[in-house]
């Protein structure tokens, strides 16, 4: 913890080594606490990246990150205070020093942005804190690091050697992470304190608030049974060219890794507005990464209230019936209604997640799969391109990683092949929760036409269980 903008995040960073929290200049970028589990010689620990403290209290926002800052050391068994080195001691880090004496166990007084040998006599300010020692560091430069990390070892106990808990086993088990997306202030953060029951993340009318990717473990089966579940908050997503902000630019990066790294994505729509442009791009983001979705309509309450009592179950068929046709391209994805401010429909959701994450493991027998194809081919026979018509010899369905030999089936074509979803074999990791990949053995992809072969996925769709999970193909040619 510590003053905004003294390298609290980029120490994180570089302590956990990995790109986690937002880094920047501009002061207060980092809202909601940051999270994240390391090993050090035996000793699991948990480090917390908070907001900085000391911004404007009268704003509902600085208050917020002030109050989560505080309980964050207030629970922590060791805080690292970090100071800046160059800036010198402050007022604000001498009222901070009092509050630490009050409620704070265990304190580190870290003296960051200390680069170079010659700048380490400016650490003599800090003395009048009465600290017993200063660690000297550079996280931007990596310098003195290892010697914070000894020293933050020697305060905790030794590790104990316990036997299996079920805590330890979770760690075991497939992960199924859930990442919430949308544009600004359709309800995300509200969404993901509804679903742990606690104010974990900052909510406010402001857009724009949440800026991290926010992970946080829900408890043990609680969506998914035997499944370790992880809910991922990220950062709205506004049109590229509305943003003049490079922080929040990195912020929307942020957000599409997320989707990239994501098992199913909730993707939140604004029942007032309904489907924006801004909507369809990010549907096209989910679709284009190959990942199981389910389109969330948040805020129902406030069209029911315009609605009469009559008309609600009517008006709700026709409102999901342009749903469908503005994105089109998710048809497969299961549509739910609710307010995450009410809790209405939050039940609908869990069990559109659990059926989801149960489509994402059903099998897709290989005889099933071929006697279906066969059957519509004789039925809808593919176009004829010239004198030739596409065919389908064998299809088999696989799971897991995709092998790099078929994704490079899909780009040696000199001709323009036809375009089919595939997704970056890096994002899957070991896990059974994949789509599925059907590998379909042909005489010639080239005459393979895009809206019969869409036509054979719906049906295909009509045989399995497949509701909100992409369909992925992969093509051998004969030859």
């Amino acid at each position: 913890m510590g003053r905004p903008n003294v390298g609290k995040s980029t120490l994180f960073n570089a302590l956990v080594k990995k790109d986690l929290s937002l880094t920047s200049e501009k002061p207060g970028t980092t809202r909601d606490y940051i999270t994240c589990e390391v090993s050090w010689e035996g000793h699991l620990i948990t480090l917390v990246d908070t907001g900085g403290l000391g911004q404007n209290p009268k704003c509902d926002l600085d208050a917020a990150v002030y109050r989560e800052a505080q309980i964050a050391a207030s629970t922590a068994d060791i805080v690292l205070w970090v100071l800046d080195g160059r800036v010198g001691l402050t007022p604000l880090d001498i009222e901070l020093a009092c509050w630490l004496r009050r409620h704070a166990r265990q304190v580190l007084h870290v003296v960051n942005k200390i680069d170079t040998p010659k700048l380490e006599a400016l650490s003599a300010d800090f003395t009048k804190l009465g600290a017993p020692e200063l660690l000297l560091v550079s996280a931007e430069h990596r310098r003195g690091l290892e010697n914070l990390r000894k020293k933050i070892i020697t305060l905790l106990p030794h590790p104990k050697i316990n036997k299996p808990t079920l805590d330890s086993l979770t760690e075991l088990l497939p992960t199924v992470r859930i990442t919430l997306v949308g544009r600004p202030n359709v309800g995300k953060s509200t969404m993901t304190n509804l679903f742990l029951g606690s104010s974990r993340t900052i909510v406010n009318p402001q857009p724009g608030t949440t800026r991290d990717a926010v992970e946080t473990p829900l408890p043990h089966s609680s969506l998914v049974p035997k499944m370790k579940t992880i809910l991922v908050d990220t950062a709205g997503m506004r049109a590229r060219h509305s943003i003049s902000d490079s922080l929040e630019l990195r912020a929307c990066s942020r957000t599409a890794h997320a989707i990239n790294c994501s098992t199913i994505v909730l993707h939140l729509i604004d029942a007032v507005s309904g489907v924006t442009t801004q909507d369809k791009k990010i549907a096209g983001l989910i679709q284009k990464a190959a990942k199981a979705s389910i389109i969330v309509i948040n805020k129902w309450d406030l069209v029911e209230k315009t609605q009469q009592d009559k008309r609600h179950t009517q008006f709700r068929k026709e409102y999901c019936t342009a749903v469908r046709e503005a994105l089109f391209f998710q048809s497969h994805c299961p549509i739910v209604f609710m307010s995450a401010a009410t809790g209405q429909g939050l039940s609908d959701l869990k069990s559109s997640i659990l059926q989801v994450a149960e489509n994402l493991q059903t099998p897709i027998p290989t005889g099933h799969l071929n006697r279906v194809i066969q059957k519509f081919c004789k039925s809808f026979p593919p176009p004829l391109r010239g004198k030739d018509r596409f065919k389908i010899f064998y299809a088999t369905a696989i799971r897991g990683f995709a092998r790099q030999q078929d994704l490079e089936l899909d780009t040696t074509s000199k001709d323009e092949p036809t375009k089919s979803v595939m997704t970056d074999q890096r994002f899957y990791g070991n896990n059974s929760l994949t789509p599925p990949h059907i590998v379909a053995f042909c005489n010639n992809r080239r005459l393979l036409d895009p809206h019969w072969l869409n036509a054979l996925e719906k049906k295909i769709r009509a045989e399995f269980p497949l509701q909100g999970v992409p369909v992925l193909w992969l093509w051998r040619d004969s030859n």
